[in-house]
């Protein structure tokens, strides 16, 4: 992501309206609520975004010890974290809550340290943040005549760099192979995905038609549209498809049966692309998909102990939120197997994103 794990619509709204009433809290002194010493660069470590009723920690897990090393306290609901990779820090889309109640910032953390940092946006309500080349770009739940706003931030400095408009749609918002991408419905034709323009923020030319999209990612490379079919859930099977980002033509496809509700996550991990459907929808899937990564073909299930909500790759294995119990898991794509599980101390999430710091990425 980066194969970014979108949290759903249906359950960002529940969330928020669970926040209606509380105040959003004042901006909190920079720091982590249990710092702890500060991590070596050497150490992998996975951030797990854990959203409460009107705020948001972020838990830092050690992967190699697999243990808990600190919870960073944001001042407000985030429903939304990515990685920059030039610099390992993660940035948050700080929404808030419902009005009045929406907060106007992103956070930007260093999970080694603990520290936080707010930026100030030109608009209020980010709800989803992509980092691409030392930049965060922001997408608001904002809808103007010109699309979605978008803000975008510059990390290092943690200092606005400008801001605009992106084509209509239902916010979908990724980095694959080196770009930015967008998805928007195009009527009753279905679905247009974008390459979108870092300078501008205007679309390229470059849109193939889907059915329907409901993630965004990358795969060795290749643009990977995440959605649905036919089938026996509601829009599903799941359904995988591998495009060409600089023809628009895809490579290959796939019906992941196994999931039986639209694909919305994904991660590559070695030779495997591992897929998962969560988006609230009752019941909720206890399984994963996993998948050749440059074929698309079939490599067997994922029986997951408990609801898999979000998911990223850490080198060969995969690292997994499951919501019911707030633990993360380490799996092998290949054995598909659980390698450990480790509490997250949060208890049941309604849901959640995670990101990996590693040493290979810096």
């Amino acid at each position: 992501m980066h194969l970014r794990n979108r949290v759903a619509a249906g359950a960002v709204a529940i969330l928020l309206a669970a926040a209606v009433g509380g105040v959003v809290a004042a901006a909190l002194r920079a720091g982590a609520e249990q710092p702890g010493a500060a991590s070596s660069p050497d150490e992998d470590l996975a951030v797990v975004l854990a959203p409460g009723s009107s705020r948001t920690k972020l838990v830092v897990v050690d992967l190699d010890r697999r243990a808990v090393v600190r919870r960073i306290a944001l001042r407000s609901l985030a429903t939304d974290i990515d990685i920059d990779e030039r610099t390992g820090l993660i940035v948050a889309a700080q929404t808030g809550g419902i009005g009045d109640e929406a907060d106007d910032a992103v956070s930007i953390v260093d999970p080694r340290t603990g520290r936080v940092r707010y930026v100030t946006l030109p608009v209020r309500d980010p709800a989803s943040v992509v980092c691409l080349d030392g930049r965060a770009y922001v997408l608001h739940s904002v809808l103007t005549t010109g699309g979605l706003v978008a803000s975008v931030v510059d990390v290092a400095s943690a200092r606005v760099a400008g801001s605009g408009r992106v084509p209509d749609g239902p916010g979908l918002w990724a980095r694959a192979a080196g770009a930015l991408w967008a998805a928007r419905v195009r009527g009753e034709q279905g679905w247009d995905v974008v390459r979108v323009d870092t300078g501008t923020l205007s679309a390229a030319a470059f849109e193939p038609d889907a059915p329907l999209v409901s993630g965004l990612g990358e795969a060795r490379g290749r643009l990977v549209l995440l959605g649905g079919g036919s089938g026996a859930g509601p829009g599903g099977p799941a359904s995988v498809r591998l495009v060409d980002p600089a023809s628009g033509v895809v490579i290959a496809s796939c019906t992941a049966t196994a999931l039986p509700y639209p694909a919305r996550s994904a991660a590559q991990a070695a030779d495997t692309l591992v897929v998962g459907d969560w988006g609230g929808q009752e019941p909720e899937t206890r399984r994963l998909a996993v998948l050749d990564a440059e074929t698309l073909a079939p490599r067997g299930v994922v029986d997951v102990p408990g609801v898999p909500c979000a998911l990223a790759a850490w080198g060969s294995r995969i690292v997994v939120v499951e919501r019911t119990r707030g633990t993360l898991l380490v799996i092998d794509p290949i054995s598909r197997a659980v390698a450990a599980s480790i509490d997250l101390g949060t208890g049941e999430l309604p849901l959640a994103d995670v990101v990996v710091a590693d040493r290979a990425r810096r």
